[in-house]
């Protein structure tokens, strides 16, 4: 277990740097949260291999933040470069980078950057509300960024590039500073995507297959914001996947009962 888990961890640490993304701590965290449920359940994992994981999460996480910062400052150019000639250099690279681990402990938690941004918003609320919701797909900042979270990606709009902050459902129904909108379009939203569940399990019954759309609907809620109008696509893809799973398990079963039939096997 000891061995997976590292290997999870590099996995984790690799595929972030190559995405050029700091959520190091989201994916990595759930190796985690496994390893802490195997020592206080099963106990199949020693005391001293899971303070060598946590250790070697730390190491990776601090690294992959350095590495993935610095990278985005060399690609799109979002701070000067400077050859570092003082002495203090190391000291400043030092202070950007516990600067940078503070910012994202806020940053990295979904929802709550974006509900920050929109509460703090001193602008048209409902003509920006409007203005986001039609926004059409182009490359550049998103208009949330350039006018509701004032994202540094902002100096950095160019062609081959695409720079976007997610606020979240809750976040983004924020934006009209509504408290019993943003209730009661909570609750709504939360019977919606139940009852779309409720129908790919009675259609299916498959729990497995429910689950995996479940998580679709949960993901796309969490990173509401962006293009919010072509939801309806999202939704329609939902649809006919399940709906082309279902009649392809009806095609199967027929073929399996005339193959059964013919043969006189029964598997």
């Amino acid at each position: 277990m000891f061995v997976t888990a590292l290997i999870a961890l590099l996995e984790v640490y690799f595929s972030s740097i190559s995405l050029l993304s700091r959520g190091f701590i989201l994916n990595g965290g759930s190796v985690l949260l496994v390893l802490l449920q195997l020592y206080f359940g099963s106990q199949t994992i020693s005391k001293k291999q899971v303070l060598l994981i946590f250790i070697s999460f730390a190491v990776l996480m601090v690294t992959s933040i350095k590495l993935v910062s610095d990278a985005r400052d060399l690609i799109f150019q979002l701070k000067p470069v400077t050859p570092a000639t003082s002495e203090g250099s190391q000291e400043i690279s030092k202070r950007n980078l516990r600067e940078v681990m503070v910012s994202l402990l806020i940053d990295r938690w979904v929802g709550l950057e974006g509900t920050m941004s929109a509460v703090g918003y001193q602008g048209n609320r409902e003509a920006i509300f409007k203005e986001i919701y039609s926004e059409n797909m182009s490359t550049g900042t998103s208009l949330y960024d350039r006018e509701v979270a004032k994202s540094i990606y902002t100096v950095t709009a160019t062609e081959n590039s695409q720079f976007v902050s997610l606020p979240g459902f809750i976040g983004w129904i924020s934006l009209l500073d509504n408290s019993s909108l943003i209730l009661f379009s909570a609750l709504a939203l939360g019977v919606f995507c139940n009852l779309i569940e409720f129908f790919i399990m009675n259609l299916n019954g498959n729990v497995f297959m429910t689950a995996l759309f479940g998580q679709v609907l949960a993901y796309r809620v969490s990173h509401f914001g962006y293009l919010p109008h072509q939801s309806y696509k999202l939704l329609a893809g939902i649809f006919l996947v399940a709906v082309g799973i279902f009649f392809a398990q009806i095609i199967m079963e027929q073929i399996y009962g005339r193959f059964t039939n013919e043969t006189g096997e029964v598997a």
